[in-house]
């Protein structure tokens, strides 16, 4: 495009004015047309040109039809995660002097839409550099470009995992092939004699609870011959409940034993081959060698520490959650009284009436969960005994 000459792709007569409104701005050079002083600092004017342009453009396009069209084109875009007919069917479940009180437990629960969760991994990415760079795995002059001694594990593919490694890999624009299953991880380990011991293992997931899921079920019973090579595990997470925090830190400080309690307890574990697993394993994180990253720190709902609620709405949340109990998790799984959820899933730490497919109302009938979650066993120790086909609903 020539300076000061008509500007491509407007009509003759209607070119932008590129000066209008900008106070002590000079011509470019070659601009032959100086501002007329009535249209300058009116920034009015600027609009009305363009106005004018769609107008010649799209003859017959009125605004009042432009701004419907476009709405209609960002409802399209923008559907709703969730319908207002879903919600209302989901609180007539329960008895019309309740439902106001169904409602404020759905206003205390924390919805990471797909724009949050991109953000937050950017958060997440830039708190794992520091960590990365602070324990010398990464270079800090050339920070995110230099993964050389660094492996992204995903080893939650069958479950949102695999979700968040997608999200975090493009949001902060690292290579699809540094991420690596962990059948890929064993290979690498056959093909490199001198093993990772200097290289750090990173691991993704939207959400962690109690902590059990991934010390347990994923490190201490399935991939500990991997990640025992490792000279350090970073475990990155969108959320994660006080409770895996507090076991955390307890490895941190040595006491392995402690984790490994809480854990039996919560559970009601009795398994002799799931205990020794644990005590043997576990020991070996005691220590330095595994660092939980995360975003935000979730506090239980009912907790004095969260804030958001008042004390009367704590006890009126309680009672109301005494009184629907319609599975066997009132609470959540763990008692952890867990309210985040994602546009794709729900943690079930969240109380089940608010996920559970099994769940049934006070007359046995099926009842309609508010949010969606395919619940995925085929992870888990105990699901060894379960056909194949019952491992998932």
């Amino acid at each position: 495009m020539r300076i000061g000459g008509p500007v491509a792709g407007y009509p003759q007569g209607l070119e932008p004015n590129r000066f209008a409104g900008r106070a002590g701005v000079k011509p470019a050079f070659g601009q032959s047309q100086a501002v007329p002083p009535e249209t300058r600092h009116q920034p009015s004017g600027f609009l009305e040109t363009f106005r004018a342009i769609g107008r010649r453009l799209w003859p017959g396009a009125s605004g009042t039809a432009m701004t419907a069209r476009k709405e209609a084109a960002l409802a399209r875009i923008n559907r709703p995660m969730m319908t207002d007919d879903h919600l209302s069917a989901w609180l007539d479940q329960f008895e019309p002097a309740d439902r106001p009180t169904a409602l404020k437990l759905v206003e205390n629960v924390r919805f990471v839409t797909y724009p949050e969760l991109r953000e937050d991994t950017r958060r997440m990415h830039g708190k794992l550099l520091k960590s990365l760079a602070r324990d010398g795995f990464i270079d800090k002059a050339n920070g995110q470009r230099d993964f050389d001694n660094v492996d992204f594990a995903q080893i939650y593919t069958a479950k949102s995992g695999g979700v968040v490694s997608y999200v975090y890999r493009k949001a902060n624009k690292i290579p699809n092939d540094l991420f690596k299953t962990l059948d890929q991880l064993r290979n690498d380990l056959q093909q490199e004699p001198a093993g990772k011991s200097g290289k750090a293992l990173v691991i993704l997931d939207d959400y962690i609870g109690t902590g059990t899921q991934f010390l347990t079920e994923m490190y201490a019973l399935q991939a500990h011959d991997v990640m025992d090579q490792y000279g350090k595990i970073y475990f990155v997470v969108d959320t994660a409940h006080e409770k895996a925090v507090t076991r955390f830190r307890q490895l941190a400080a040595g006491d392995s034993q402690a984790v490994v309690d809480a854990i039996l307890t919560d559970f009601h574990m009795d398994d002799d081959a799931y205990k020794t697993a644990c005590e043997t394993h576990l020991k070996k994180l005691a220590g330095n060698r595994l660092e939980l990253i995360f975003d935000q720190e979730e506090v239980p709902l009912l907790s004095p520490r969260n804030t958001a609620i008042t004390p009367e709405d704590r006890a009126e949340l309680k009672a109301f959650l005494e009184k629907y109990n319609v599975y066997k998790y009132p609470f959540g799984v763990g008692q952890s009284q867990g309210h985040t959820a994602f546009y794709y899933s729900a943690p079930n730490t969240l109380p089940d009436m608010l996920w559970n497919s099994k769940s049934r109302r006070q007359d046995g009938s099926a009842w309609l969960p508010l949010f969606d979650r395919t619940e995925d066993m085929s992870i888990y120790w105990a699901a060894r005994h379960i056909p194949r086909k019952a491992q998932v609903w």
